[in-house]
């Protein structure tokens, strides 16, 4: 009797067991893909299916449909996480560009240290370069008769009220106009320029002819501009000029000018030091003269210079002089031709000359020529 066959019996839960199993493998398979950039995630079909329910999930690296049992909750939410994750993939474009350049910021540690330091450096740089223009600029406008140095145009506001408006005609000297520079502590941008008549050589023709000329005077109206105008207007034995200096008090260390009819022509400066010893007459101040004072406590960061109005020779004499951004009051009455008169003192046992300005103390006087 033949034996009969054995019937093939399958348990549901072996069964069920090794389906969840298969996709499990599968739905794994997916995310490993996806995670390594072959494309997205898979997304699931159905979601918050009921306990026990199929959750049906298409791979989109094989283009498949894998059945999955929710018994126990876990794959429920591993089904959520993947969705999520698709979800959060949506726009792959810019997502996988974000991601890439996080990666190379993360995982390259010479790139990242060199963006981080790069980044410090340029903020310290900006920072420096902020704390360095709240210094110069406190520097730099922080006082009377400035440099002459300025290559730009236009005015700023003042930080102080006005002793008088700016540009306000203070006097005249010897035809040579003072203005206000509004009070001590300011310095206007606006660069002074005056057109003067000089005599001009032809070398082909050899003729001598007038004509008009521009020349630079200096940053308006610092006391600088004032002493650099009027020996361009006024100068003997001819009209000339000093170069430009960072500050009034470096006036003293010039040697030469340059003649305005000729301007590679140059003058030479005779210094003559206060409360030396006088030896001629040639010595004594005289009217055109300059006085320079050093750069000193008292209002002088850079110095000061005026010229020489009127001289008093006795022992005790006096000076007269012409200046800008002194006080920036006008000329004393009736004929505002001086701004303000400064002690003289001649020792004759000595054959001295002092000048003894309360105010500060002065170097001595210049001349050309």
């Amino acid at each position: 009797m033949a034996a009969a066959p054995l019937s093939r019996t399958f348990s549901p839960k072996s069964s069920e067991s090794s389906f969840s199993s298969h996709s499990q493998e599968r739905m794994e398979q997916n995310y490993r893909e996806s995670a390594a950039g072959f494309g997205p995630p898979p997304a699931e079909s159905a979601s918050n299916a009921a306990n026990g329910d199929v959750v049906v999930c298409q791979s989109r690296s094989h283009r498949e449909t894998t059945a999955q049992p929710n018994t126990s909750g876990n794959n429920y939410g591993e089904s959520t996480r993947v969705g999520a994750r698709d979800n959060k993939s949506a726009d792959s474009g810019i997502a996988s560009a974000g991601v890439a350049r996080c990666f190379v910021l993360t995982h390259d540690p010479l790139l990242y240290g060199i963006l981080k330091w790069g980044l410090a450096t340029l903020l310290l740089l900006f920072l420096a370069f902020v704390v360095f223009g709240m210094l110069y600029s406190s520097i730099r406008y922080g006082g009377n008769c400035t440099g002459t140095n300025g290559t730009s145009g236009g005015t700023v506001k003042p930080r102080e009220p006005c002793v008088t408006p700016f540009s306000t005609i203070l006097g005249v000297f010897n035809g040579v106009f003072g203005y206000s520079n509004c009070n001590d502590s300011y310095v206007s941008t606006e660069l002074g320029y005056i057109n003067l008549t000089v005599l001009e050589l032809n070398n082909e023709t050899g003729q001598v002819t007038y004509i008009s000329k521009q020349f630079y005077t200096g940053l308006a109206w610092q006391c600088v501009e004032y002493a650099r105008r009027y020996w361009m207007q006024s100068g003997t034995p001819q009209p000339a000029y000093f170069e430009s200096v960072p500050g009034a008090a470096d006036i003293w260390n010039l040697t030469f000018v340059r003649l305005l009819s000729n301007t590679s022509m140059k003058l030479p400066l005779h210094r003559f030091r206060n409360g030396d010893p006088v030896t001629s007459n040639l010595q004594v101040p005289a009217v055109g003269d300059i006085i320079i004072y050093p750069v000193q406590d008292g209002g002088f960061p850079y110095g000061h210079v005026a010229v020489i109005a009127s001289v008093e020779i006795s022992t005790h004499g006096a000076i007269y002089v012409a200046e800008q951004n002194w006080a920036n009051a006008v000329w004393p009455s009736a004929y505002h031709n001086y701004s303000r008169r400064i002690p003289l003192y001649y020792e004759m046992l000595t054959s001295t000359i002092t000048l003894d300005d309360p105010k500060g103390k002065i170097i001595g006087w210049m001349r050309y020529g």
